[in-house]
């Protein structure tokens, strides 16, 4: 005699197969979501390392002197943006072996200024003499304001940014998962990026 399912032994079946489906569905889902907040921790911290270099390799080249400095600031139009002002020296570009000749010779140098704009939140490398023009160092910085204000300070021959921040969206609040959000910042709100020129200022 053939034995065969009763409604209820079929019922059970469906039951269990439904719960190892849905359970292997959910590991997926909270698998994926996990590469995908990674990945995009993975693209902001990407973005603030570039912004970081960008800066450390234009201050290192910064040269001058008393009248002419190296590196300054212009807070000149601090609700709208804020920058670190570079001179660097051209005349061994291309000649291997020309001296240094800043401060005696102004004339080929060249000036940039990383411009921190609050209201499109964008960080902009503005050639102000030399081939170039203005380019977008990123698009995604965002002034922390409260406690933790963005701010640039000379200090010791070099220049220190305060509370750097990159997110994915500025426009958006942060989220640790959706809109991750990477700062210079340490757990005390203290600034931890200082840019220094490898030459010295007369």
């Amino acid at each position: 005699m053939k034995k065969t399912l009763s409604l209820i032994e079929l019922i059970i079946a469906m039951t269990l197969m439904g719960v190892i489906v849905l359970g292997a569905m959910s590991m997926y889902y909270a698998s994926h979501e996990i590469f995908v907040s990674s990945d995009k921790k993975s693209d902001v911290l990407n973005e603030f390392n570039f912004v970081v270099e960008s800066i450390h390799k234009a201050v290192l080249m910064a040269s001058g002197d008393a009248v002419n400095p190296g590196l300054s600031i212009d807070v000149s139009q601090p609700g709208l943006k804020k920058g670190i002002v570079i001179r660097q020296d051209r005349s061994g570009v291309g000649a291997i072996g020309t001296p240094n000749n800043t401060p005696f010779d102004y004339s080929d140098d060249r000036v940039v200024v990383y411009w921190f704009y609050n209201s499109s939140k964008t960080i902009i490398i503005d050639d102000y003499i030399g081939p170039g023009g203005e380019e977008y160092v990123s698009r995604c910085w965002v002034n922390l304001h409260g406690t933790k204000p963005f701010g640039l300070v000379l200090r010791d021959g070099g220049v220190e940014v305060q509370n750097l921040a990159i997110r994915l969206d500025p426009s958006k609040q942060l989220d640790p998962h959706t809109n991750p959000e990477v700062t210079s910042a340490d757990i005390n709100g203290q600034s931890t990026l200082f840019f220094a020129p490898i030459s010295h200022s007369w």
